[in-house]
């Protein structure tokens, strides 16, 4: 028994590697998907639910695969939480001077900011499209001009 636990605490070890997004309609429950590993989802009522059961999951996915003998994909990135971006020096004194307003660091402004932007995508709530139809729609302008 004891090492069937032991088995089983290594896929759930292994199920942590995976890159989770998680998202819910309006009125609906939450759901998560591994990033780098299609077709599981773990389904909840809320975010922490959702990844909790796409954990297990993933766990007994990989037990599976391997008890087939089939390959299991690897975690294509590793995520460090660290980017660079290169803006406007007008956007970078405008960001500046909101997180000073605000009392906090300008990394915690701009995680606040894309966190904000975020939600409101996945809800369906952003104010702006998707940047691949503004950029189809500024080259459209561009051709008429």
């Amino acid at each position: 028994m004891a090492v069937q636990a032991e088995a089983t605490d290594n896929y759930l070890l292994r199920a942590q590697r995976y890159a989770v997004a998680v998202a819910a309609e309006e009125d609906e429950p939450f759901v998560a998907r591994a990033i780098d590993f299609g077709g599981v989802v773990g389904v909840g009522g809320s975010p922490e639910e959702a990844e909790a059961d796409l954990r297990a999951a993933l766990a007994d996915m990989i037990e599976h695969m391997e008890d087939l003998g089939q390959p299991v994909p690897e975690p294509l990135s590793s995520y460090s939480g660290t980017f660079s971006v290169r803006v406007p020096r007008s956007l970078h004194v405008a960001l500046v001077q909101r997180a000073k307003a605000e009392g906090i660091s300008i990394n915690a402004e701009v995680t606040y900011l894309l966190t904000q932007a975020l939600r409101d995508y996945s809800s369906g709530v952003s104010a702006s499209p998707p940047l691949s139809e503004r950029a189809a729609s500024n080259a459209a302008s561009a051709l008429r001009t």
